[in-house]
């Protein structure tokens, strides 16, 4: 059972990590993305919700939202710095 944080949601310290399972869902993805000038932009449309957070927590921005706003944020970000956040 989660523990339960002082806000009424429950705790992900106790999260298990990735399973083969997302790193194979994650590379299906990243191979469905979309040709933006010359940089390949992955398709976030494609992507689950927690993906969302955990690319734009990756690149220190806001995963605070509904879908469309992190989708949002994720694409303007890769406009803004002319790539797909890829370091």
């Amino acid at each position: 059972m989660p523990k339960i944080t002082r806000h009424g949601g429950p705790s992900y310290e106790d999260r298990t990590p990735a399973t083969q399972e997302d790193v194979d869902r994650l590379r299906e993805q990243a191979a469905e993305s979309v040709l933006v000038g010359e940089h390949e932009a992955p398709d976030y449309d494609t992507w689950e919700y927690r993906d969302l957070q955990a690319e734009l927590k990756r690149r220190e921005l806001s995963a605070q939202g509904d879908r469309d706003a992190l989708v949002e944020r994720l694409v303007a970000h890769d406009e803004e710095h002319g790539d797909s956040g890829e370091e």
